[in-house]
């Protein structure tokens, strides 16, 4: 089925744009139940499942205004989120080119809580890996910013303070004297909750 599903996806940008919304929603929904087993992940990340997706997503925002692919767009993020239960999928992400670029793009310019909170959710698995930290942080040195902004300026959020805090603990564990300094310089009222994992860190 994962072979079937990988070659239906690959070939979803030919049709014209009407017929790749319906279908990228057809195909993503069967992808999200598929993607329930362990197995089928392993056998669609062999597959390149991980670049189709990350394709995908890049097709869509490029391609429609949100407010007519919403549906389609949360379903493709979704799936992109599940093959995170493999740690293949964290290396197959830092390989390619701007892949972990493109996930920090979606916390920043999406609206959408789910989006924000699952692409958060992927940068913090990534992070809790050791193999992968460093290069994170190398390939996106804004992103402690990224997630403070998400904390200040999204505080009604439950999902994505949640999501944004747990990306932080993971972020400055090995991080402890350079993020503190930076913490404290631009701290707010609501920055002080970065400081105290800091802190809690350090003891």
């Amino acid at each position: 089925i994962m072979i079937h599903l990988v070659r239906a996806i690959r070939d979803i940008k030919q049709s014209n744009p009407g017929q790749s919304l319906s279908a990228i929603g057809v195909y993503m929904s069967i992808l999200e139940l598929a993607l329930a087993n362990n197995q089928n992940i392993e056998n669609g990340l062999s597959l390149g499942l991980l670049q189709e997706l990350m394709h995908q997503v890049d097709y869509i925002a490029a391609t429609y205004e949100f407010k007519e692919c919403a549906g389609e767009f949360k379903l493709a993020i979704r799936c992109l989120t599940y093959c995170f239960r493999s740690p293949r999928a964290v290396e197959v992400l830092m390989d390619l080119p701007n892949g972990v670029q493109s996930v920090v793009a979606l916390i920043n310019s999406s609206k959408d809580d789910e989006i924000a909170a699952n692409s958060m959710k992927i940068v913090r698995v990534c992070l809790s890996m050791e193999m992968a930290h460093d290069k994170v942080v190398q390939k996106v040195p804004n992103l402690i910013y990224s997630l403070m902004a998400v904390i200040s300026n999204r505080s009604d959020s439950i999902i994505l303070l949640k999501e944004a805090t747990g990306t932080l603990r993971n972020y400055v564990r090995k991080l402890h004297a350079v993020s503190y300094t930076h913490l404290r310089a631009h701290e707010t009222s609501l920055h002080l909750v970065c400081r105290l994992l800091l802190e809690k860190k350090k003891k």
